[in-house]
């Protein structure tokens, strides 16, 4: 599984659109906390330096740009899914319905309107859409 510290919500929410299964992690977490919930396949993503030297499958992210972010997250092994999108708001698999996404969970309607091409700018260069 992969964590997001609560400095990358916007990261979490557009990966999970891109088909990457993320938990954001609540602002209420110290570090101990985090680092107990994690299991040793595990991945966090985080801009704090101190956590991602404790814990070895981090990726540190010091980068202010998206695209330049997920850019690396993909060159570091992350892979993206885009024709199999989570719920932004809830992590859970979208189920396709004609030309639109449904959130089992939460009930909400998704599709490929405007929203998805101001989402597009962020995939790395080398990604087809």
């Amino acid at each position: 599984m992969i964590y997001i510290d609560s400095m990358h919500g916007k990261l979490a929410r557009i990966l999970r659109v891109f088909g990457v299964s993320c938990i954001y992690l609540n602002p209420s977490l110290d570090d101990n906390q985090i680092l107990k919930m994690l299991n040793k396949d595990d991945i966090l993503i985080t801009s704090d330096r101190e956590l991602s030297i404790r814990w070895s499958n981090s990726i540190y992210v010091e980068e202010k740009d998206l695209r330049k972010i997920i850019e690396k997250l993909v060159s570091l092994g992350i892979k993206l899914d885009i024709d199999n999108p989570y719920c932004y708001l809830c992590n859970v698999k979208l189920d396709k319905i004609s030309n639109k996404y449904y959130c089992p969970k939460c009930h909400r309607y998704y599709w490929r309107g405007k929203q998805w091409d101001n989402l597009k700018k962020y995939l790395p260069k080398s990604f087809n859409t």
